[in-house]
């Protein structure tokens, strides 16, 4: 279709062409047709040249078969060689095509790079290749003009779609595209003809969301979706790709490898952010924590929220920076009033006005950021089988039952999470050596039944369990390490440490 359009392109040129030369010839202008060869070495013998795009029909282009170079003849004393120019030639004035000389005026043959694009001549005329084809053994697409498609995109049935070097970009499966200079990605669907996701919103194969704008492009700052649900967009969707890269969805989605000690952040890294806070859980990430804990209490009207304590006074102050002057319990408050303090400005003025952390925001954080929590129910305010279920739907909702640990020191709340969800992963809290014969009996009975149960121990009970806990395959963690020397003298059979800054 495109070689047809061309030819009656160049037809209606000729046309003119020819107007202008029977003009010429009643006007007594002497005007001559030339005939002449593309190649010294060819036998193609063409009886029109015309410069694209036509614009100097009044002179002739020649070609001088012994120097191999197009020219114009201007007079019998002048010639000019036609250097870098597209010609259009043809043998019987039906049947065109474009031709290019190159800086000394020979015809070019084989690919041509200039700055408006790839081109390939035929290597036996010079002739443009206008068709998408197979060329020197490799398919390319081309558009219109010949141009080979490459870096762009291209609009197709299937929708937007990329091109490198003339291929369609995509693999048998969804993969991600990145784009030199551009932040965030593409989704490429395999299924829709690897064109990319627009207007949409996509589910990684581990959950995580990705959201697209009309133009495909990711949407990179936090939003609530049509559920109510906070939406953090992937690290990923920030950075600047460095360069033009395409990989499989399934590489990209990588389970973290169980090997050695696990590491689990305490309250964020509170070290520097405020704890509890989703800056501190954001410095977590970057420090390559990949497991974090966390302190749930309930608001007045029944919000979960991030607080160690059942009162605020410890990481609060006042809207403007003061001490607050009594104690004000967390579930006291509704979540609206507890937004009046101020749960940052205790650690600088880099973390003014920071508000409590909701605990959906935090789950959506730790969701996009794969980060796998310990939620550490308080007893205080959270010990009904409704408030823990309410927990537990939240959980569900951003597909992260199995992607979370249940810890606390109350039995009731993690009771209440076992009703409702056998397969959770439950973690007992002990806090002083006169608890551990008690509470690893619990769990003891729990692991023969086959809940997935296990005993998070302060460290300085550690050694006390250790024997007791592996003889009855029971999983042991600690907590809160931040000791090295403790760590490097640690009893091999725990699992895990809990620790504001160790690594």
């Amino acid at each position: 279709m495109a070689k047809k359009k061309r030819k009656r392109r160049l037809k209606k040129w000729v046309k003119t062409v020819l107007a202008f030369i029977g003009i010429g010839t009643a006007a007594g202008a002497g005007f001559t047709v030339y005939r002449i060869y593309a190649n010294a070495a060819m036998d193609t013998e063409y009886r029109f040249v015309y410069e694209k795009p036509l614009l100097h029909v009044e002179e002739t282009i020649r070609y001088d078969m012994e120097g191999g170079i197009f020219y114009r003849q201007t007079d019998k004393e002048t010639r000019t060689a036609v250097m870098a120019k597209a010609l259009v030639v043809s043998e019987d004035g039906e049947t065109f095509h474009e031709i290019r000389t190159d800086d000394t005026g020979k015809l070019i043959t084989g690919w041509y790079e200039g700055k408006d694009g790839k081109y390939y001549y035929t290597k036996d005329h010079g002739w443009l290749v206008t068709e998408s084809s197979e060329i020197e053994g490799q398919f390319y697409t081309l558009d219109e003009n010949g141009r080979v498609l490459d870096d762009e995109w291209v609009k197709e049935g299937n929708g937007n779609v990329w091109y490198d070097d003339g291929q369609k970009t995509g693999l048998e499966e969804d993969s991600l595209l990145f784009i030199e200079g551009e932040s965030g990605f593409y989704y490429l669907s395999s299924s829709n003809g690897n064109a990319r996701a627009e207007n949409t919103e996509v589910s990684l194969p581990d959950g995580r969301l990705l959201i697209y704008d009309e133009n495909g492009n990711i949407v990179n700052e936090r939003s609530t979706d049509a559920e109510g649900r906070v939406y953090f967009p992937i690290p990923e969707s920030y950075e600047t790709a460095a360069e033009t890269k395409l990989i499989a969805v399934s590489e990209f989605i990588s389970e973290t490898e169980e090997t050695g000690m696990r590491y689990v952040n305490h309250r964020g890294y509170h070290v520097e952010a405020p704890e509890n806070s989703l800056a501190a859980y954001m410095q977590s990430y970057e420090q390559g924590y990949h497991y974090v804990e966390c302190d749930i209490q309930m608001t007045a009207d029944g919000i979960p929220v991030l607080l160690h304590n059942e009162t605020i006074n410890a990481v609060a102050r006042n809207s403007d920076g003061t001490p607050i002057g009594s104690q004000v319990y967390i579930d006291s408050l509704t979540l609206e009033q507890a937004d009046t303090y101020d749960f940052g400005i205790m650690c600088g003025q880099n973390y003014a006005g920071t508000k409590i952390t909701r605990l959906d925001e935090f789950l959506s954080y730790c969701k996009a950021y794969n980060i796998h929590p310990y939620l550490e129910m308080k007893g205080e305010t959270v010990d009904t089988q409704e408030e823990c279920d309410l927990l537990l739907s939240m959980v569900q909702s951003y597909g992260m039952q199995d992607q979370c640990t249940w810890i606390s020191f109350a039995s009731s709340p993690l009771q209440f999470i076992l009703n409702q969800d056998p397969d959770a992963r439950i973690g007992y809290l002990i806090s002083a050596k006169s608890a551990l014969d008690q509470t690893a009996s619990a769990v003891i009975s729990q692991r023969q039944q086959g809940y997935n149960v296990f005993v998070d121990a302060v460290f300085t009970a550690a050694d006390a369990i250790a024997s007791k806990c592996e003889a009855n395959d029971v999983p042991l963690e600690v907590w809160t390490v931040n000791n090295d020397n403790y760590l490097s003298s640690l009893n091999p059979y725990i699992s895990a440490i809990t620790t504001d800054y160790l690594k």
